[in-house]
């Protein structure tokens, strides 16, 4: 419930979830749920200017799943690293912690889940790294999952991966992922969509235009 409230933007919920979350686990000796929750907490906290919090509790998710075998709570815990290192604008370092998250979904199957959701994050590190082909072959696959009707916003971030990776066709593309955005109800996405078309309106001498995406964003 708090990973979903998360997403839903509803981040004091999340919050609260969580802390209840871990407080059960712990009451109730049901410490194999602890990793989820932290990893959550972790990513909560790396977008609302925690970080130290955000790496202890990441650490301690990935260390106790992987103590317990959990991998796809390990893989929780490497997203909310990678998550953390990209709002401290150091790439290399994120996509080192997505590249493993990729690397375990290729190897079940997962192909792109948005329980985990990294695609986005590890190709936008990609760009900021210089290295376009691996972020045109990870955009392939995002883009591969995105077709699916039911996933606009994962739609919706693919299409903002592609007006940075075609910046010929930057405003059209973009235009795309805010449609897209209004079938959708993940407001942090699509801030950061609204953040990136106002900040290119900006750099392009369009002030007065950059304004609105801004505000809202």
């Amino acid at each position: 419930l708090a990973r979903i409230d998360f997403w839903r933007g509803r981040w004091a919920r999340a919050r609260a979830s969580v802390h209840e979350a871990l407080r059960l686990a712990d009451d109730t000796g049901w410490t194999s749920e602890r990793p989820s929750s932290l990893a959550t907490l972790a990513r909560l906290e790396a977008v609302t200017g925690m970080p130290e919090s955000a790496r202890a509790h990441a650490e301690e998710s990935i260390a106790a799943s992987t103590a317990d075998g959990a991998r796809t709570y390990t893989s929780l815990g490497w997203a909310a690293l990678g998550l953390l290192e990209l709002t401290h604008s150091h790439p290399a370092a994120a996509i080192g912690y997505f590249s493993k998250v990729a690397e375990f979904a290729d190897s079940v199957g997962f192909s792109n889940s948005p329980v985990l959701w990294w695609s986005a994050d590890l190709i936008e590190c990609l760009v900021l790294d210089g290295d376009q082909d691996r972020a045109r072959t990870e955009l392939a696959r995002l883009t591969t999952v995105a077709a699916n009707p039911r996933m606009p916003t994962t739609a919706a971030v693919a299409a903002r991966c592609r007006a940075i990776l075609e910046p010929a066709a930057f405003l059209e593309h973009m235009a795309d992922a805010l449609r897209l955005h209004g079938s959708a109800d993940m407001p942090f996405e699509q801030a950061r969509t609204e953040l990136l078309l106002g900040e290119y309106l900006r750099r392009h001498g369009q002030p007065r235009d950059a304004r609105r995406p801004l505000g809202a964003a």
